[in-house]
């Protein structure tokens, strides 16, 4: 935080982008306070309000952070016993405002088969797997 003491200007700045850690999981509030001082001279004299800052994670507000969801295949079929049907899509992507970053991480896929997650289980189960390249 830069805080510009001109008595013309008085502003503050806040300008953190290394990593999630300055707004946790949610939101961290910090308490600011402005000291004014007068009487250099005579008898000093001084008055200091605060105010809470709330910095808010970027990655779970949908007005910061948007996952663009790629089309999947329309009308595909599988015969039972036919030869494996492998079906590709194309990727999501993650968009992020009002600056590119990577804070909040990489992109996973987790697909489902009638409702239960497609992994090892549901292939022995289904013949049904979802494989995940990020």
């Amino acid at each position: 935080m830069l805080f510009d003491d001109d008595p013309t200007v008085r502003q503050f700045t806040f300008n953190y982008s290394a990593d999630l850690d300055f707004c946790g999981a949610s939101s961290k509030e910090y308490t600011i306070t402005v000291i004014g001082t007068a009487g250099e001279e005579v008898t000093e004299t001084s008055a200091s309000p605060t105010f809470v800052l709330t910095v808010k994670n970027p990655c779970i507000d949908s007005d910061y952070l948007v996952i663009n969801k790629a089309p999947l295949p329309v009308g595909k079929q599988y015969i039972l016993h036919d030869n494996t049907l492998n079906i590709i899509h194309d990727p999501f992507t993650i968009v992020t405002s009002p600056i590119t970053h990577t804070l909040c991480g990489d992109l996973y896929y987790t697909a489902t088969f009638n409702g239960d997650v497609a992994d090892l289980t549901t292939l022995l189960a289904t013949g049904m797997q979802y494989v995940r390249f990020v």
